[in-house]
């Protein structure tokens, strides 16, 4: 119950009491959740309300469960343009309350991405980036404040140089702690609230030990801290049910479930998704103008289309892979196997 009490909660302060709602996106989002929750119609009347833009695909670390730091070449490498950008702002900016400028790599190792930042919120959308924090030039903190950004969340998965070399390949600890004092200091200096400071610390079974730890720097340093349990194999985990999730990556899984999806002790989900409303409300643009269903989809492969090639966003959007894909989790029935929705319907949807 407490689970969908902060469901709820989050929702209203994401899409009703925020300084971004406006009269035009308040009335798409009422269309579209109501297309979502009653209708479940093959065709949206609306534009999504929150998209994923990818600013870049390369990273500077070598995650092992990350397919850009397994080098997986599903996909070709490159960084979005501050014009491609403008296109896409231009076109849905009116209905989105959110951007996370963020997925399979480091934004801000695309230079441009202060630009798109400012771009973003002087049309009134809140803007989230997470980063590694290290690769950070003199003048750059000034920059993060001075852009306008609503929130940055600093991936640190472990309170020591050791815990992070585990799995945070070429992350500096200190380095990143001197970047987030920087950073709190800058915030100060500029008199900004802005962007909220959150340290996400991924749970696994070699950082456990260090949560009191990461509390108590989090404290000292003036920030918010948030606990997530690591998600499997990210490339791969739209294709593999819970049980093989757990079975194969159970070096990485923690032992404790207290902050956990899953119940690693009995192997099962603790709540089960019976839904997915990103195919109504939500979509992930890469870099290059491919339109994916989720951020969770990597392969280029299972793309539902490339926005800059057909001109604009809302050619995808009702599509034919869109239009299937909404069909067969209304249905709950593989029409199309070529359409990624389903072995992520069949193993009981990504929850994030």
């Amino acid at each position: 119950m407490s689970r969908y009490y902060s469901l709820i909660k989050r929702l209203l302060k994401t899409y009703v009491f925020n300084r971004h709602v406006t009269p035009k996106k308040f009335m798409n989002l009422v269309l579209i959740a109501f297309q979502h929750g009653f209708i479940k119609n093959s065709r949206v009347l609306g534009y999504p309300t929150r998209l994923v833009i990818e600013p870049i695909n390369i990273c500077n670390l070598k995650c092992p469960l990350c397919p850009t730091g397994q080098g997986n070449k599903a996909q070709p490498r490159g960084k979005i343009r501050l014009s491609d950008f403008k296109l896409i702002i231009n076109e849905l900016g009116d209905y989105l309350y959110e951007i996370d400028l963020f997925n399979w790599g480091e934004p801000f190792l695309n230079p441009e991405i202060y630009s798109m930042v400012s771009y973003a919120r002087s049309k009134n959308i809140r803007v989230k980036i997470s980063t590694n924090f290290n690769t950070l030039k003199p003048g750059e903190i000034k920059k993060i404040v001075k852009s306008g950004l609503s929130s940055i969340i600093i991936s640190l998965d472990g309170a020591s140089q050791e815990s992070l070399d585990k799995y945070r390949t070429g992350s500096n600890f200190e380095k990143v702690i001197l970047n987030i004092r920087a950073l709190v200091l800058e915030k100060k200096k500029q008199n900004s609230r802005y962007p909220k400071i959150i340290w996400q610390f991924l749970i696994m079974k070699h950082n456990e030990h260090e949560i009191d730890k990461a509390k108590k720097i989090a404290e000292q340093l003036g920030i918010e801290i948030e606990f997530r349990p690591v998600r499997t194999d990210l490339g791969k985990e739209i294709f593999e049910n819970d049980k093989k999730k757990i079975e194969d990556y159970k070096e990485w899984l923690p032992s404790r479930d207290i902050y956990s999806r899953f119940d690693y002790k009995n192997k099962k989900r603790k709540v089960r998704i019976k839904t997915c409303m990103f195919l109504w409300t939500q979509s992930a643009i890469g870099w290059d103008g491919e339109v994916f269903p989720c951020c969770a989809v990597y392969d280029y492969k299972y793309s539902f289309g490339n926005m800059f090639k057909e001109g604009r966003f809302k050619n995808v959007w009702n599509n034919y892979k869109y239009k299937e894909a909404r069909k067969m989790v209304r249905t709950r029935k593989i029409t199309d196997s070529s359409i990624v929705c389903g072995p992520c319907m069949v193993n009981g949807f990504i929850d994030f």
